[in-house]
């Protein structure tokens, strides 16, 4: 499995995982000033599972 994740899906930059003091982890945009991207599952996953999650994503209606 790969530790790379997908860029942002809404403005394409690059994405990092931050844990927070709770121990959940967070999938932030690098462009935050202009994407308002954040997205966490809110549960104590290994970091792993949220890297499978982030990077999975919905078909294009083109691509079926």
């Amino acid at each position: 499995m790969k530790n790379e994740l997908k860029p942002c899906p809404f403005c394409g930059s690059s994405v990092y995982l931050k844990k927070e003091a709770d121990g959940n982890w967070d999938v932030l945009c690098s462009n935050f000033q202009e994407c308002i991207l954040r997205w966490g599952l809110g549960v104590h996953y290994e970091k792993k599972y949220l890297i499978s999650a982030w990077n999975r994503r919905v078909e294009n209606e083109t691509n079926r």
